[in-house]
């Protein structure tokens, strides 16, 4: 009596779960996904034109990097401190936004994109070109057998949400630590070189406002006496 009774318990444990990852999923909105047949990357550009990548973060912290033409490095982060940025951070996002692929694609009404984490997605990549163009990047929530993750690119420019699928290595890109975006420094680094490299006209433009602000000591001692 007692194994019949805990194999009707584990049966209707059973019954339970497969119901409740039944709606759950059923839940979601509907996904027709199309493949594309572009050969192109992900985003139309080449990394050597990228001047500058911002990522936001939905806990408020954000990233800002800026390309350099320096011995150094090539790749400067501006915040949220200032420091050399890890070449090979940098590198392995650009490939991700460049490389190759056919992500799939569907499309969801606006009231619909909370259920892949797009209305306040956890990370927010932006791209400045030389060509003073911007791409944004929003990063939502991984599927449900967590090796992709839902995406929107560039969703200002579509009247009609369209959603990525693409693949989690995003997710790992943007979520690195701190110390993991900093180049480590070699021992003959010359910080004031690089920072003169940066911004090579801040210096004497401080000089010169100094020098308007501030009238010659030795004349206005000379007339008071």
């Amino acid at each position: 009596m007692q194994k019949t009774t805990l194999f009707l318990v584990l049966v209707a444990l059973g019954l339970g779960g497969y119901v409740y990852f039944y709606e759950l999923k059923a839940n979601l909105p509907q996904e027709e996904t199309v493949e594309t047949d572009s050969e192109e990357g992900l985003l139309p550009f080449e990394a050597s034109q990228v001047e500058a990548i911002t990522i936001k973060k939905e806990a408020g912290e954000t990233l800002k990097f800026i390309r350099l033409e320096t011995v150094e490095s090539s790749w400067r982060m501006k915040r949220p401190e200032g420091f050399p940025a890890k070449e090979s951070a940098i590198a392995f996002l650009l490939d991700l936004l460049i490389q190759d692929s056919n992500p799939k694609t569907f499309t969801v009404e606006w009231d619909e994109i909370e259920a892949y984490g797009l209305k306040t997605p956890f990370s927010t990549i932006e791209i400045e070109l030389n060509n003073n163009t911007t791409h944004r990047i929003l990063l939502g929530n991984p599927t449900f057998d967590q090796e992709q993750i839902y995406a929107q690119i560039n969703p200002l420019d579509n009247p009609q949400p369209t959603i990525y699928i693409l693949p989690i290595d995003f997710q790992y890109a943007v979520e690195r630590p701190l110390s993991q975006w900093k180049q480590p420094l070699p021992p003959d680094f010359n910080s004031e070189q690089t920072e003169s490299n940066e911004s090579p006209s801040s210096d004497s433009e401080e000089t010169e406002t100094e020098s308007n602000e501030s009238p010659p000591s030795d004349s206005s001692t000379e007339e008071e006496e």
